[in-house]
């Protein structure tokens, strides 16, 4: 690793003051928000003490409204129930006659002053407290009482007039009247009365005001009709003095100041049918106090925590410097393996490239990735393959060079860049060492593990000069290096573009191939060697796309499996071969069928289920299909074949031999048949290995007491030899090509006509019928 990429690693002086700045930025914007924080809360706090005090002063203004109209309307019926009783008793002309009840009703009302009984022109004609024959004033003589007594004959209601002082009491009053009227409607006497806003009995004196608390009721015309509490000396400038007119109309919102108390705030109200407004009020100081001894303690804390804030603020300083080089590489480096990640290998390979160009050397870039590392996290868990992942990473970095880097990409991918090379056979080399490093196998947890990696190679000039276009060529050898086999390299080639593109083309038409009905079956037949009898055929799929024309399976099997469409397919072909299998059964009865299946059909719990539920559907018994599976489904789907031998469906092993399983699978599954692949059949005439594994293949299988079929005949030696060596079955082109079921219905019955024939009897007239493919 050079210098200069150890300096980016750990970090400068300009990295550590730059996070010095973020953390002091960090600090302003921490107490900046402790500070909105604080003053959310105090504003919070405030408008809860303030409807908290609008809620005690409107609770304290509704008692006393209902006071006050309570008091009103109980003195209106006994004025009235009175004035009956004066009318009847003639007090208008025998004044004297009324005394006894004005006695009992100021008797039973200790709130009211006094009583009088005034003619409609306003002369008192009796009051109480003076004897009989003493002059009387006139109502409409005096100020005060005028304007309020004229009010009687517009209204049979309660009258009630400006609160005054009464020396010859010496006592305040509210004035209260109402009309006394025949039975006709005419006014014969008034009632008048005074209420002593001072009486003990005065039931808004038994109103046990809260401390501080002041209660003012004021009339529409501008005079205070009551005001609680009230000293001596203030009552005469209050009640005798008349306010704005606007201050009655105009609306108090909650807690507006009190124009009655010098800085305090009120609620107000209207009542008597709008003819009065109430004030409730407690001094501003009150709410203040209130709402300052709600802030002590969070004020306390707020203050604790801006301290605090800043003790660790400067402690977070102090340690920044020391911290500066492990976070930078955490944030350059993958957490597993300590390789340096995506972002860091991308700044390395643009600096290495940019310095290729200044020097006219070579960049190479590997872009690796474990083979079937997904096994190992299936088989033995993730901790073991994150442990895998690691051994990889320091088995890799033990063969590259000082200034060479390796990095991760994710999952089991790993890149590597070769900078300063002199020829592309450096990076051949290097590529083969890392192959042949990992021929040795992995100790881990006990276990001994063996897992080989493919590479795609891409190199700078010729592949590319930027990191995007070298790290998706490499990536495109890579793909290349898995399709031909794993565990080895390919370096990219231009017309490996073409492939991908190819490759993608096919994806995409293979994605809606089964909903437009482009895939088809065609059928090999498989034929006993002694006898050279059709007793079975191969269900083979084949693809004629109307964009891209044939596809061989070759091609589109191996990109179905990658995008998960090949459980689909082989479903498809199932019911279709099991479908023409009905068909051929009228025809020959004993026929049987071999299809193929995936590891993806095996892993589905419902495999077996399906399967023999479409074949009692379709009337096959299950001894008349063969299931073929390569070898590398025997360990995936190893549950579900005992449950199909059960149920009497055989399986065959297709391509025996050419891959990588244990032959004590053969013991452990019960198989039924080994198919020999093609590969050992084709040479048999010149080839002396060829020859010892197909006999051996075919003696192990008898051995086993196992079928055998040989694939891919085509000469008359391969027959002989096959059926020398005692192979039970055959299938190639010697005896067929892959036909389409209506072909095959038209040869079956063509054959077994031909053999009635040869054995001497007539031919049968075998039923012909369409077929649907």
């Amino acid at each position: 690793m050079t210098p200069e990429k150890k300096n980016w690693i750990t970090g400068s002086g300009a990295v550590a003051r730059t996070e010095g700045l973020q953390l002091g930025k960090l600090y302003r914007v921490t107490t900046i928000i402790l500070i909105l924080a604080f003053l959310a809360y105090s504003i919070n706090t405030w408008i809860v003490v303030q409807r908290q005090a609008e809620a005690e002063l409107s609770y304290i203004d509704s008692l006393f409204r209902n006071v006050i109209e309570s008091v009103f309307q109980h003195h209106e019926s006994v004025l009235t129930i009175l004035g009956q009783r004066v009318l009847e008793a003639d007090a208008r002309h025998y004044p004297e006659r009324a005394r006894p009840l004005i006695d009992e009703l100021l008797h039973l009302n200790p709130s009211m002053a006094g009583f009088g009984l005034a003619e409609p022109n306003g002369q008192l004609v009796l009051v109480s407290g003076i004897p009989p024959g003493n002059p009387l004033p006139n109502l409409l003589a005096q100020s005060e009482s005028a304007t309020t007594f004229l009010q009687i004959f517009d209204t049979d209601r309660l009258v009630i007039g400006w609160t005054y002082y009464m020396p010859l009491l010496k006592k305040w009053l509210i004035p209260i009247r109402i009309a006394v009227q025949d039975s006709q409607g005419n006014i014969k006497l008034v009632s008048a009365a005074g209420l002593d806003i001072d009486a003990s009995q005065a039931m808004w004196n038994a109103f046990d005001l809260p401390p501080d608390i002041s209660v003012t009721l004021l009339r529409k015309d501008g005079f205070v009709q009551l005001s609680l509490p009230l000293t001596q000396q203030d009552r005469e400038a209050l009640y005798y003095e008349v306010t704005p007119g606007v201050l009655f109309s105009r609306v108090h919102e909650p807690l507006d100041l009190d124009p009655f108390n010098e800085d305090a705030v009120a609620v107000s109200s209207y009542l008597m049918g709008d003819t009065m407004k109430t004030y409730v009020s407690f001094p501003r100081s009150r709410l203040l106090s209130s709402f300052g001894s709600r802030l002590i303690m969070p004020g306390t804390l707020f203050v604790a925590v801006l301290l605090l804030t800043w003790f660790l603020f400067r402690r977070l300083l102090r340690n920044q410097r020391a911290h500066d080089a492990h976070l930078l590489h955490q944030a350059n480096h993958d957490a597993l393996t300590q390789l340096p990640n995506r972002l860091l290998v991308l700044d390395r390979l643009s600096k290495d490239l940019a310095r290729a160009r200044r020097t006219g050397g070579l960049v190479a870039v590997l872009y690796t990735d474990l083979d079937q590392f997904k096994r190992v996290n299936d088989s033995y868990g993730h901790k073991t393959g994150d442990i895998l992942l690691k051994s990889c990473a320091s088995r890799i970095s033990g063969i590259l060079r000082d200034c060479d880097t390796v990095g991760r990409l994710g999952g089991d991918e790993f890149l590597l860049i070769l900078p300063d090379l002199h020829s592309v056979k450096e990076a051949e080399s290097l590529a083969s060492r890392i192959l042949l490093g990992f021929m040795e196998p992995f100790q881990l947890e006990g276990r001994e593990i063996f897992s080989t990696v493919s590479i795609g190679i891409s190199v700078s000039p010729q592949d590319g000069n930027d990191p995007d276009t070298m790290i998706q060529n490499a990536d495109t050898a890579l793909y290349k290096a898995k399709d031909e086999g794993r565990n080895r390299y390919h370096f990219f080639r231009q017309k490996l573009n073409q492939e991908v593109a190819r490759r993608m083309e096919v994806e995409r038409a293979l994605r809606k191939a089964l909903n437009c009905n482009e895939f088809g079956v065609v059928y090999q037949p498989q034929v006993c060697l002694r006898t050279l009898r059709w007793r079975s055929v191969e269900a083979l799929i084949r693809w004629n796309s109307p964009t891209l024309g044939f596809v061989s399976p070759l091609e589109f099997i191996p990109i179905a499996e990658d995008i998960g469409l090949i459980a689909q397919i082989g479903e498809y072909v199932l019911e279709s071969a099991l479908r023409d299998l009905k068909l051929i059964h009228q025809i020959d009865p004993a026929f049987c069928i071999s299809v193929n299946a995936s590891t993806h059909q095996f892993r589905s719990s419902a495999f077996v289920k399906n399967t023999l539920k479409l074949m009692k559907e379709l009337d096959i018994h299950p001894e008349q299909l063969e299931l073929e599976v390569t070898e590398s489904v025997l360990a995936d789907g190893a549950e579900q074949f005992h449950g199909l031998r059960e149920a009497g469906i055989k399986l065959a092993v297709d391509d025996f031999g050419t891959g990588f399983s244990s032959l004590s699978y053969l013991k452990k599954i019960p198989i039924t048949t080994l198919k020999i692949d093609r590969a050992f059949v084709k040479d048999l005439e010149n080839d002396l290995s060829d020859t010892a594994l197909t006999t051996a293949i075919i003696a192990l299988a008898k051995a086993l007491g196992l079928q055998t079929i040989a694939e891919g005949i085509e000469t008359d030696y391969q027959h002989s030899f096959l059926k020398k060596q005692g192979c039970c079955m055959a299938q190639g082109y010697l005896f067929a090509k892959p036909m389409p079921v209506g072909e095959l219905l038209d040869k079956l019955r063509l054959e077994i006509n031909e053999s009635l024939v040869v054995s001497g009897q007539l031919a049968l007239n075998l039923p012909k019928f369409p077929i649907h493919n």
